[in-house]
């Protein structure tokens, strides 16, 4: 569990399991740091391309994959 409560989310989760800094991700990627912690604690779903942005960026391949990473 994060602090205050909230629920780690699969996007964080693999993340960290891959050991990775959300300053990685976001450079990688092209996207704000803030984005991508908002993403990471569930305040804002990211945009059409930001998530196709972060699902080439961990080699999502399927649909299914892609709506777990994103929660929706």
């Amino acid at each position: 569990m994060l602090e205050g409560g909230g629920k780690m989310t699969t996007l964080r989760q693999l993340r960290i399991s891959r050991g990775l800094q959300q300053k990685h991700i976001a450079e990688s990627c092209g996207i704000n740091n803030n984005q991508i912690r908002r993403y990471e604690a569930g305040e804002n779903k990211p945009s059409l391309s930001h998530a196709v942005k972060i699902a080439e960026f961990y080699e999502i391949k399927t649909v299914a994959e892609l709506k777990k990473l994103f929660e929706i």
